[in-house]
C-alpha cells in the first residue's frame, strides 16, 4: 500500500515536467536531477 501511494505523488509530482526543458544546446549542462525525472516519467509515462 505504501508504495502504491508513493508511486502516485512522485507521477503527481513529475506531471508538471516538461519534455522540453531537455533539449541541449552547446551553452547548458544536462544536470543530474532533470535526467533522473526524464528517466522516471519515461517508465511510467
Amino acid at each position: 500500500e505504501h508504495g502504491i501511494v508513493s508511486s502516485l505523488i512522485l507521477l503527481r509530482s513529475l506531471s508538471y515536467f516538461l519534455e522540453t526543458d531537455l533539449l541541449l544546446d552547446q551553452q547548458s549542462d544536462l544536470k543530474v536531477e532533470d535526467a533522473r525525472q526524464f528517466a522516471i516519467r519515461s517508465l511510467f509515462g
